[in-house]
């Protein structure tokens, strides 16, 4: 399979969950439990944090030896998946949904400059990836998810958006690992 379907696939992949975690934040949360002010909070926290998580997480990646773009996003890939199921299945109190739910929100949308730092990477190395098509694939994922999922879930609930966000992960962290290496990388290692 080509480096582009390989890279089109980890955004078709990814953009599925980012619409399960952020298109259904209010349908989520409202089955917690929590009520419009407190969705308003969550989510308005989550964008501060992210305003601030975001920049460490991606400068974690030259300060960790060893550390790359893949290995970070797979970490917090897992970490977004696993506050999921714990918010879904254990009987967890309004105020510690909300935090879990902020962390969660927070780096997951902290994993977006990866996926475009990945591309780069490939294009200041002179492999082509065609990040426009990539992105498209990755909206036309979101609006797939987005009318799949509020069917699914007016019949199932929304805990079964958990389900699909941990398997729709476990294919964006496959699809991450099969990319191939970059020169920046290789000489990171040395």
């Amino acid at each position: 399979m080509s480096l582009k379907a390989k890279y089109n696939f980890l955004h078709l992949f990814y953009w599925f969950t980012g619409c399960c975690i952020n298109g259904f934040i209010a349908v989520f949360l409202q089955s917690k439990g929590l009520s419009n002010t407190e969705i308003g909070i969550v989510t308005g926290g989550s964008c501060v944090a992210t305003i601030f998580l975001s920049p460490f997480m991606s400068s974690l990646i030259s300060k960790i030896k060893g550390m790359t773009i893949k290995k970070l996003m797979t970490f917090l890939m897992l970490t977004t998946v696993l506050l999921y199921i714990a918010m879904a299945f254990l009987p967890i109190p309004a105020f510690l949904v909300m935090i879990f739910y902020v962390i969660m929100y927070a780096l997951n949308m902290s994993t977006v400059p990866m996926l475009t730092m990945i591309a780069m990477n490939y294009i200041n190395e002179g492999t082509y990836v065609n990040f426009g098509l990539a992105r498209g694939i990755g909206s036309a994922s979101w609006a797939t998810s987005a009318l799949i999922f509020g069917q699914v879930v007016s019949f199932l609930g929304a805990n079964i958006l958990s389900i699909a966000i941990s398997i729709m992960m476990f294919f964006s962290i496959v699809a991450a690992t099969y990319l191939q290496k970059t020169e920046t990388y290789l000489k990171l290692k040395r």
